[in-house]
């Protein structure tokens, strides 16, 4: 399930704008019980408390800094200390920390990503509920969605050359091109076989091209001259 809307403007949506967002959402799907992973720029205590009043559970990355002296005036150790720990010993730390009354934990765990950029070696994460590691390992699984970003915008389909500018035909457009996406991903699943792997003692081996990309291959293969010159076409006839 994928929803979203198109704000028209360049940066951050607000807290208001969040709130209408999954506002709209629930009119349309039970989301009580499930747990928003959302990154750096989505929090602000209006926003939690939204979250908390519709059931949903969430684990939020914040930025180096983001509720220091809450950390520090919780007691135990201190912001910095489990800053060190973490990136020096690999510990993962968290405590339940005070914003507005209310009670949140602040976990932080070492980078899984060793070639993290500097100022990433450790991600630090503000949730509801007692977090526990593998509960934070579970926000990795989020930056699978930025794949779809980089392929819908510039990597694949283009979508940022476009520049559409009346909102319905950009929503039509997404929509078509979230179609593309998903038939795309599942062709290249389905021939990941066929993906030829590099040996490397390091790595222990990797693949030559991305699922993405050999998906992408099934919808430019040539078509015959009777059959319409369409990118969709060829990703339709491999779905099942």
């Amino acid at each position: 399930m994928i929803h979203w809307k198109q704000l028209s403007k360049i940066g951050a949506s607000s807290q208001a704008e969040r709130q209408a967002l999954f506002s709209e959402a629930l009119e349309h799907f039970d989301l009580k019980g499930m747990r928003l992973q959302a990154d750096r720029e989505y929090i602000g205590q209006q926003w939690f408390n939204f979250l908390t009043d519709q059931g949903i559970d969430f684990v939020i990355r914040l930025r180096f800094g983001d509720y220091y002296d809450a950390v520090d005036t919780a007691g135990g150790r201190t912001y910095q200390e489990m800053y060190d720990r973490c990136l020096g010993q690999g510990e993962f730390c968290r405590k339940r920390i005070e914003l507005s009354g209310e009670f949140y934990y602040l976990s932080m765990r070492r980078n899984p990503n060793s070639q993290a950029a500097v100022g990433d070696e450790v991600i630090i994460f503000l949730s509801r509920v007692r977090p526990f590691k593998k509960t934070v390992d579970e926000y990795c699984k989020r930056w699978r969605i930025e794949c779809l970003f980089r392929h819908l915008k510039t990597n694949g389909f283009g979508l940022k050359a476009l520049n559409l500018k009346p909102t319905a035909k950009s929503n039509l457009m997404m929509s078509l091109i979230c179609l593309a996406y998903a038939i795309t991903i599942q062709a290249g699943w389905k021939a990941r076989s066929t993906i030829r792997r590099i040996t490397s003692t390091a790595q222990g081996g990797f693949a030559a091209e991305s699922i993405f990309r050999r998906g992408t291959k099934f919808g430019h293969r040539p078509t015959r001259p009777h059959e319409p010159l369409h990118p969709l076409s060829g990703w339709a006839r491999t779905a099942p």
